[in-house]
């Protein structure tokens, strides 16, 4: 079992990375895992801890237990904005994830609002800004020339990203 990992692993020796990490992103699940710290209840929220998260966010929860419970019922929608987790109120609206290929459909249907929708919360279309810029006629294309490299990136940026050719 060993060496088959250490000759799967080999395929990758010198391969550029699909995906950088940008300023400081982490995988969304990580919001969870930082509410789900618990500390002696008589020193309170530690400032650290309250400081992971967007104001308007723990105004919503009140405290630890409600802040786990919304952040696991809007997983999908949240994103790390200027070193704090906050839940895209886009998405919200949109009732789809930012994962979702979904996402991406929904934005082709109708080019006049993806435009609104983009020059009021430029993260409500998660695409590279070349892309962003597309019509909706040219979006489609994109998607569907590139559907089967499609990946979503929370460490990449909270963003659609092209992966490789497949061979």
């Amino acid at each position: 079992m060993f060496v088959n990992a250490i000759l799967w692993m080999k395929e990758f020796d010198g391969a550029v990375p699909i995906v950088r990490k940008t300023n400081g992103a982490r995988a969304r699940e990580w919001a969870l895992v930082t509410a789900g710290y618990r500390f002696d209840a008589k020193q309170g929220i530690p400032e650290w801890q309250t400081k992971q998260f967007d104001a308007a966010l723990w105004k919503e929860a009140g405290n630890l237990d409600r802040l786990e419970a919304i952040l696991g019922e809007k997983l999908p929608m949240i994103r790390l904005d200027a070193g704090r987790w906050t839940i895209d109120a886009d998405l919200v609206t949109l009732g789809i994830g930012s994962r979702d290929p979904k996402l991406l459909e929904q934005l082709e249907k109708a080019d006049r609002r993806r435009r609104e929708r983009r020059a009021r919360a430029p993260r409500a279309a998660p695409l590279r800004a070349d892309v962003a810029k597309l019509s909706a006629a040219e979006l489609r294309a994109w998607r569907a020339k590139n559907h089967a490299r499609l990946f979503f990136s929370d460490v990449g940026g909270y963003r659609w990203i092209v992966g490789p050719a497949r061979d």
